[in-house]
């Protein structure tokens, strides 16, 4: 069995058709036949994955605005994994996370050669930050994470199913004066 890559994420272009139909008025309504087509449906088609929005308070420095940015960033990766939409996931991480730029990859790769990743929907169950002991003003933030079963499919030397999982990560956030990037992230 594959081991489950860890993931580090936007605009979905989900295009909903709106459609009416205007019928003539008959002059003598007829009965319905056996034969004929059922009404059409009401339902809503399903708008895809909707790309989350940076709540307030994953923008403000400290302690809860960091646990915040967290929750908010494993939404995007679960957002970027539904979707294959990678472009918000990029900006939320610095350049030298290769675990980031990793996760990046590899869900680029599998929309890239026509797949799609199916669940892997992460929650984050704990966060904890605390100031780094380097004095650099960069926060570590140990979680709790829950990814549900994930199903790879169509692309081919990727495709796989990975089970539930819960993993410990500890992220070392920098504050960027608008909100907050990952500077590196490690499983515990």
């Amino acid at each position: 069995m594959p081991r489950r890559p860890t993931t580090a994420a936007l605009v979905a272009a989900a295009t909903l058709l709106v459609g009416a139909c205007a019928a003539e008025a008959d002059p003598a309504p007829t009965p319905p036949s056996a034969s004929a087509a059922p009404p059409p449906s009401t339902a809503t088609p399903d708008p895809g994955p909707v790309e989350p929005t940076l709540p307030a308070a994953a923008t403000r420095n400290g302690k809860a605005g960091a646990e915040a940015f967290v929750e908010y960033y494993w939404e995007v990766v679960s957002y970027a994994q539904a979707s294959g939409d990678t472009t918000r996931l990029e900006d939320l991480h610095a350049e030298a996370c290769s675990l980031c730029t990793g996760a990046v990859q590899w869900i680029d790769r599998i929309y890239g050669s026509g797949g799609h990743i199916n669940g892997g929907k992460h929650t984050v169950l704990t966060a904890s930050a605390t100031p780094s002991p380097s004095g650099s003003g960069r926060w570590v933030v140990a979680s709790e994470i829950h990814a549900t079963a994930t199903r790879v499919a169509g692309a081919p030397g990727r495709n796989g199913r990975y089970d539930k999982a819960d993993m410990a990560v500890t992220q070392i956030l920098e504050h960027t004066g608008t909100s907050w990037r990952v500077h590196s992230w490690s499983n515990r």
